[in-house]
């Protein structure tokens, strides 16, 4: 599992002076301090930043959220159903998280709860920053990664509204989204 999400599951932007124009005209979602501070120095405010308030785990600067801040807990290598949640009600109402813990993994909330055509970024450690663009496969993609995960999966999933005996793709989704992931 840890091998499958240390690669970019998204586009590697390596130079992120060029997200102004690939972001131009998307709703935003950051995930990591340090992805969050150079979006703002760049001029771009993300709707929902889901930060710790650290970087490699030393203390970082404090970040200032334009529409509030909520709080989460989450355990590192781990997405609780908590902050999960938290992090859910943050997109709804575009207030910003600060995690207790691990903040990486929340992005998989973040993705299934915004819209489509948004856009997701976070840190990938000495290489750049991923851009997510979030759609029905992007999602279906995590809620793949998802089902690899150990505890109550089936009620993760009910959280974000997919019926876990549900499959998720039709027959022609699946071959398509065997051409976008072939990895999984």
């Amino acid at each position: 599992m840890r091998t499958l999400l240390a690669s970019p599951r998204g586009a590697l932007v390596k130079d992120d002076r060029l997200l102004p124009f690939l972001l131009r005209g998307k709703t935003l979602v950051t995930v990591g301090d340090v992805t969050t501070k150079r979006c703002l120095e760049l001029g771009l405010v993300p709707r929902t930043a889901i930060f710790d308030g650290k970087t490699r785990r030393s203390q970082w600067v404090e970040l200032r959220a334009p529409n509030g801040v909520l709080k989460a807990f989450n355990p590192p290598g781990q997405i609780c159903l908590d902050a999960a949640k938290v992090v859910k009600k943050a997109i709804l109402t575009s207030t910003w998280v600060k995690v207790e813990g691990e903040e990486d993994l929340l992005a998989i909330p973040a993705l299934l709860s915004s819209e489509n055509g948004w856009a997701l970024l976070y840190g990938q450690p000495k290489a750049g920053v991923v851009l997510v663009e979030i759609n029905k496969y992007t999602k279906l993609h995590f809620l793949e990664i998802i089902k690899m995960f150990d505890g109550d999966v089936e009620e993760f999933l009910r959280e974000f509204d997919y019926d876990p005996n549900q499959p998720l793709l039709g027959e022609l989704d699946e071959r398509l989204y065997d051409l976008l992931f072939p990895e999984l």
